[in-house]
């Protein structure tokens, strides 16, 4: 074989009889390799392959370049992020290659919350960066977020050790009280009483009284009265940097009472209504609350009714610190609420006095719910199992309550594999996660797994369990391929060798995608020889490999130029804005992002494509500005003239005539044209006199030529006359002159 040099890549080929092994090699850039390779004619005769400084691809070698670094950081600047908004993280992976082996992972605590695959076909080590959306909550205070970047070729090359990048986060989020209901203290006279005000915030709250609207020099949470001799109404108020919040305590004095006072909050017509009243309280309670449990979800409305049986009813309210009360008559109250936005409500109080004196109250128990923002089933930590090897999956719930009312199962395509109860008693919103272990069998591959959180809420009302399930996960499962398709029989027993494109092959080797095709068994033994062929097609999930911009016609077929492969055949669905989509013919108005969704038995795979619809250019109508995809370009037909100019305006061209003139009369044509196609449009210009000045230089010539006929006409005669006075003849004029005519100084 003669020396080659290929770029920076050097080649020293020696001869060695057989063909080298077509295995993919992985190699860092700038790094030698070594290749053996061996004649199988003559297993002595051993030969070498050295390649030195490899930096251009080669056939069955894969470049690689590790990540020059991994780094994590916020997009937004704050330094501490407030609970319930959404923020993003965005990890970049500086010059690695090649981008399509890479894979991002998201890590909350180690635990796997996101996984990022890339498309790029690039050869050259780009940067490439992944982002994380999430919403704050408090739980996740001090948690650890982390982002590892890793190549792979499997399942014929090497996994690379991941490159890391973690940092901590912290949640800020103003003051909370979990109880805001003002407190009634009913005190013996000269008693003591330690008033509590439990709130909690990070960064943590500070503390301040009042006593009657006047500040104390308390700066605790907890506030010992001494001595109690006297009414008062304290106010305890936690505050930070985001906000404060307040809670109101009542203390009031008891002098040796027999019964039992209480603040009520009652309808506005009751005469009680804001009012210290003494009565007392029974345990046999006559009042009926419909329904008897409420089950609500969050910010969804409610409302109770609250009846008695008994006659004598002096007074029935409800003791609520939200919403409002409806009286419907003497024994019946209605309490409802427009949006009930609190997980932790103050239980309604329905209370009935009776004309006795005696008073009989129940409270109403609230359930308030959440169903997750998110479910979503993924492997922890490979995608892809190996046959025969213990794998665990993991169910990711976010934001759910109450989480003691949840159970998770899970399903194996539509069979229901595992069931998982939660008695956390934490009443807000958490996140939770649920594992379920399978140890992975080759028929599994393909095989479709899913989660669903249910909430048991324990009404007798409740007849649709609130639920949310899971997109189904599709296992993919590594497994040996081996050819075992054929049963020989002879005396002696005949040795079977399989051959696949004329080369013998080993068959305890795995089979690729790359190895569809026919094989050709050979039997022989010293009495004869026999050879039988078979087909064998290698099925795999699908994958894209083209590019990410697509340029289409208007009205051409909507096709992608970018069709996955796979086995069987991927079904592909369109979709835009996260919704499918699945027009015949593409229209000017359909460019834009695309997903392409290519599915198979064996899983599901998204590619991303930017479609550039290109059409021809188009006047709107009113005007002449055109529109067209890619841009079209203008150009003006017309005479041309010195006070004719064409200007550009942007992407138009305006003709401007200065002075026009009849001169500048005729037929204007403006052409657009793109590579689509061009279109046109004319105007014709004409040019108008003014009516007034055509009036006066029509009269100004017919008074010119009325002039010269009168001069033309005249039938006086020419020349030069001498005049005298009538009486000149007459025979008392003494001057006796006669009247003489001359024409041009002659006598006439």
């Amino acid at each position: 074989m003669p020396l080659r040099i290929l770029s920076a890549l050097v080649l020293i080929l020696l001869p060695c009889g057989d063909t080298c092994p077509e295995d993919l090699t992985v190699i860092e850039y700038g790094h030698a390799v070594l290749i053996n390779c061996s004649s199988t004619n003559s297993p002595q005769n051993h030969k070498k392959i050295i390649i030195i400084t490899l930096q251009t691809p080669l056939s069955n070698f894969v470049l690689l370049e590790k990540p020059k670094a991994v780094n994590m950081f916020p997009i937004s600047d704050e330094k501490h992020w407030v609970e319930g908004t959404e923020y993003e993280l965005q990890c970049n992976i500086s010059e690695v290659a090649p981008v399509q082996n890479l894979t991002v992972r998201w890590y909350k605590d180690k635990v796997l919350i996101k996984t990022h695959s890339f498309t790029n076909t690039t050869k050259s080590p780009p940067s490439e960066s992944s982002i994380l959306k999430f919403r704050s909550n408090r739980t996740d205070h001090g948690a650890e977020v982390q982002c590892e970047a890793q190549l792979d070729f499997r399942p014929c090359g090497p996994r690379l050790p991941p490159f890391l990048s973690s940092t901590p986060f912290y949640i800020s989020d103003p003051p909370d009280i979990a109880n805001k209901t003002t407190e009634v203290h009913f005190v013996e006279e000269d008693s003591s009483v330690t008033l509590s005000c439990e709130a909690d915030s990070l960064p943590p709250p500070n503390f301040n009284w009042t006593r009657d609207g006047v500040y104390m020099h308390e700066y605790t949470n907890n506030l010992t009265i001494t001595k109690v001799n006297t009414n008062a109404s304290y106010t305890c108020i936690a505050s930070n940097y985001l906000g404060n919040v307040t809670k109101k305590i009542l203390v009031y004095q008891r002098k040796n009472a027999t019964t039992t006072p209480i603040v009520v909050i009652t309808p506005a017509d009751s005469p009680r209504n804001g009012t210290l009243l003494s009565f007392t309280l029974v345990s046999n309670c006559s009042l009926t609350l419909t329904p008897a449990k409420l089950v609500v979800k969050i910010e969804d409305p409610a409302s109770v009714n609250c009846s008695t049986s008994n006659t004598d009813v002096d007074i029935i309210g409800w003791e609520v610190t939200q919403g409002g009360v409806t009286k419907a008559n003497k024994s019946s109250v209605s309490w409802s609420v427009q949006k009930l936005n609190d997980f932790l409500p103050t239980p309604p109080k329905c209370y009935v006095t009776l004309g006795s004196g005696t008073q009989c109250e129940k409270s109403l128990h609230i359930t308030v719910y959440k169903l997750p923002d998110n479910v979503s089933v993924s492997a922890s930590p490979d995608a892809v199992m190996t046959e025969g090897k213990e794998h665990q999956l993991m169910c990711y719930i976010s934001n759910v309550a109450p989480a003691q009312n949840l159970t998770v199962i899970w399903f194996q395509e539509n069979k229901r594999v595992m069931e998982e109860k939660y008695s956390n008693s934490t009443l807000t919103p958490i996140t939770v996660h649920s594992f379920f272990n399978v140890t992975a069998k080759r028929e599994y591959n393909g095989t479709r797994f899913h989660c669903k959180a249910e909430l048991h809420l324990g009404s007798d009302e409740q007849k649709i369990v609130p639920n949310v399930t899971s997109y189904s996960y599709t296992a993919i499962v590594n497994c040996k391929f081996s050819i075992q398709l054929l049963s020989a029989d002879g005396n002696p027993p005949p040795v079977v060798h399989w051959f696949y494109q004329g080369k013998r092959i080993n068959v305890s080797q795995p089979l690729s995608r790359n190895h569809t095709g026919e094989y050709t068994a050979e039997l022989f033994n010293k009495l004869g020889r026999e050879s039988t062929s078979i087909n064998i097609t290698i099925e795999y999930v699908p994958f894209f490999d083209c590019e990410t911009h697509h340029e289409v016609r208007e009205n051409d077929k909507l096709s992608s130029g970018c069709e996955p492969k796979g086995i069987p055949t991927p079904t592909i669905t369109w979709l835009k804005d996260g919704k499918v989509f699945a027009p015949s013919h593409w229209t000017k108005d359909d460019s834009g992002k695309y997903v392409l969704r290519a599915e198979n038995k064996y899983g599901t795979v998204d590619h991303t494509l930017y479609v550039d619809v290109q059409f021809v250019p188009k006047f709107k109508q009113g005007n002449e500005r055109k529109e067209g995809n890619p841009d079209p370009r203008i150009q003006w037909k017309y005479t041309t003239a010195a006070n004719v100019d064409v200007t550009p305006e942007g992407r138009q061209k305006t003709i401007l005539i200065t002075g026009a003139t009849s001169t500048n009369a005729g037929v204007y044509i403006c052409i657009a044209t793109n590579n689509v196609g061009s279109v046109t449009r004319s105007v014709t210009l004409q040019i108008r006199v003014s009516y007034i000045i055509v009036v006066a230089v029509t009269l100004s010539v017919i008074l010119l030529i009325i002039i010269i006929i009168f001069i033309l006409c005249d039938p006086r005669k020419r020349g030069q006359y001498n005049f005298v006075p009538d009486h000149a003849n007459d025979a008392n004029d003494a001057s006796g002159i006669p009247m003489t005519s001359k024409s041009n100084g002659v006598e006439a």
